[in-house]
């Protein structure tokens, strides 16, 4: 509990920090552990949360750093882990509801239809809140990511701490 809570605090931080001052020392900060492929997805999933904030709250994003930025978005599109995938098609709809010149990734067929599909839902009401929010520091804070174990993961219960346990069958009497 105390390591989500501390990640959960890194992320708020993380996000004040990237909401209220944008530099291009941020994009490759944000996106190199996103690229890198290794290590823990919840902070390549973290990563491309504060990337997706970047692209939103700031309307004067250099060239040079929205090309870093697509950059890792075709990269994450094609992770192994299924929500470093969505949060990065958040991020290419990021770049081209914003700077539709520089959305013209390289992806697969298979991503390109999906990317295609557009928008869902709860990423356009992000886009929204966003848009009234643009530029003053007080965007919605996107999604943080998912611990393992957690409702949302892929793990089974069973062997959890604190999941209920199951009563033992009495065995049967020779």
């Amino acid at each position: 509990n105390n390591g989500k809570t501390v990640q959960g605090w890194a992320f708020e931080a993380a996000h004040a920090a990237v909401s209220r001052v944008c530099t291009p020392r941020h994009f490759p900060i944000v996106c190199a552990p996103a690229m890198g492929g290794r290590g823990r997805s919840q902070v390549r999933e973290a990563c491309l949360g504060l990337l997706l904030v970047l692209l939103t709250a700031w309307d004067d994003v250099a060239p040079a750093e929205r090309d870093v930025a697509a950059g890792c978005v075709a990269v994450c599109c094609g992770d192994a882990s299924a929500p470093v995938r969505a949060a990065a098609r958040r991020c290419y709809w990021a770049l081209r509801r914003y700077y539709p010149e520089d959305a013209d990734i390289e992806v697969d067929a298979q991503t390109r239809r999906v990317l295609d599909k557009g928008v869902d839902a709860g990423t356009l009401s992000y886009f929204e809140a966003a848009d009234a929010a643009r530029g003053d520091g007080s965007l919605p804070v996107p999604r943080p990511p998912s611990a393992p174990g957690t409702a949302g993961s892929s793990r089974s219960g069973n062997g959890a701490r604190g999941a209920p346990r199951r009563p033992r069958r009495a065995r049967p009497s020779a």
